[in-house]
């Protein structure tokens, strides 16, 4: 069952190679609402990577307001399928993106306390970037 969804997204990934943006945030768009309420409860615990590549499309496009709402949104997966900081650092990424630094860095320090730094080891051109924000973060 963990497939519909990326397979669903396969395509819409095809066009993302392509540049083709904005046909991929109304492929994915239309993806969302064919999710039925309540979407955390969805057989295929993949929904969230919808809301996870309209955050990283919309940043391409620089949408950073369309980009932090879906960001945000995508708290209504922690402790059901985030339980790594995935919200936090996704959110971490659009504040980054919006030179909104201290937000960001506090961001990056949830997600990387959530997830013991894993967050950081993806491919993300930014991760050293993000890594060195949070370097002499101090929680008052």
């Amino acid at each position: 069952m963990g497939n519909i969804i990326v397979s669903k997204l396969q395509p819409i990934g095809e066009k993302y190679k392509n540049e083709k943006y904005s046909e991929c945030i109304e492929d994915l768009i239309n993806l969302w609402n064919e999710i039925p309420e309540p979407k955390t409860d969805y057989k295929d615990g993949n929904v969230y990577l919808i809301i996870e590549y309209l955050v990283i499309i919309y940043l391409k496009m620089e949408k950073f307001d369309e980009a932090y709402k879906w960001a945000i949104h995508s708290t209504i997966f922690n402790n059901i399928r985030n339980l790594a900081g995935e919200a936090e650092f996704l959110i971490g990424k659009v504040a980054f993106a919006k030179n909104d630094f201290e937000f960001a860095k506090n961001m990056f320090y949830l997600a990387k306390k959530r997830s013991g730094g894993r967050c950081f080891e993806g491919n993300d051109p930014n991760s050293k970037a993000y890594k060195d924000l949070i370097k002499n973060f101090d929680l008052k």
